[in-house]
């Protein structure tokens, strides 16, 4: 099926049409069979205003985009509210766990922004997730690092670049911690507080 012309094609031909719900399934069906053309028309795409054309944009960044595709995240979170903004969030902390700590603390102002002030309360639920996400993430990272310069024998080459992600890891990791912390303490809706094991 990847490769069949045809059914390429249907796909190709399905970006281009008027209906935003067939845009959005042709792009993600686009993206399992050529994520290179995928790629090429979110470009075209990115700066839509509707939400559900800029949440299939956002899918195909998740899957195949990189550092540079930060900027359309950034932008694109002022477009969303509600279900929306609760699905793109949940892509964007996808997107997130396959960059680099440079990008993910250029992310951070948005997901605080989410998880603080986004209406209603799962909305906040789904950045302070996301935000939970990446903490667990380089959390594990570090720990793998710190077992491996263990392991390693003295003089090992790749011990400086192991030190200087570790180094780039536990800073970012500190400025998760300190904004988990401030929307945890400031959360005041019983529910939310409650699924967060938070005590009144």
């Amino acid at each position: 099926f990847k490769t069949d012309a045809a059914a390429i094609g249907a796909m190709t031909n399905g970006v281009t049409e008027e209906s935003y719900y067939v845009i959005g399934k042709s792009l993600g069906a686009l993206s399992k069979a050529n994520p290179e053309d995928a790629m090429k028309f979110a470009k075209t795409l990115q700066n839509d205003e509707n939400s559900r054309i800029l949440g299939s944009v956002a899918a195909i960044y998740a899957e195949h985009g990189g550092a540079e595709e930060n900027d359309f995240f950034i932008k694109a979170a002022d477009k969303m509210e509600g279900f929306e903004m609760y699905g793109f969030i949940m892509t964007y902390g996808k997107y997130l766990k396959k960059q680099s700590p440079k990008t993910v603390e250029a992310s951070l102002p948005v997901l605080t922004d989410v998880a603080k002030n986004a209406s209603p309360w799962w909305v906040r639920m789904t950045g302070i997730n996301t935000l939970i996400d990446l903490e667990t993430k380089y959390g594990n990272q570090i720990h793998i690092a710190e077992t491996e310069l263990k392991d390693l024998k003295p003089g090992d080459d790749n011990e400086l670049n192991i030190r200087n992600a570790l180094g780039k890891d536990k800073a970012l990791l500190k400025k998760i911690k300190t904004v988990i912390d401030d929307v945890q303490a400031k959360e005041e809706h019983p529910r939310l507080r409650k699924i967060l094991g938070l005590k009144d």
